[in-house]
């Protein structure tokens, strides 16, 4: 754990290096030292249809989905240094967030 999902304007592909927007955010997750480096995933997936406030907005929204548990403030500063990493790196992208959300008690895996 955690899951670090990107999701992005399909446009950006031709603008940014999509890997390293995926190890931007990587590391930044990393770089909180809640989490081990062997339990963090992370991925990206584009998204062609979307609307925002002004159509040809592009964005970057982060998921980084944890364990539950964990206090607000801690939350919050993770949310603030996953924006703040991605933010620098894709400074030409219109709108970036960030959510941290807590996993259901449902999670499951299985790892071999």
């Amino acid at each position: 754990m955690p899951h670090c999902i990107v999701e992005y304007s399909a446009e950006l592909e031709g603008d940014l290096s999509i890997s390293q927007l995926i190890n931007t955010a990587h590391e930044a997750v990393l770089s909180s030292e809640l989490f081990r480096p062997e339990d963090t995933k992370s991925r990206a997936y584009p998204c062609y249809q979307y609307r925002t406030v002004n159509s040809d907005d592009s964005f970057i929204h982060v998921v980084v989905k944890i364990l539950p548990g964990r206090e607000t403030e801690i939350r919050n500063s993770l949310s603030q240094s996953v924006l703040s990493a991605v933010s620098k790196f894709a400074s030409d992208v219109n709108i970036v967030t960030v959510e941290v959300v807590d996993l259901d008690e449902s999670y499951t895996k299985v790892i071999r």
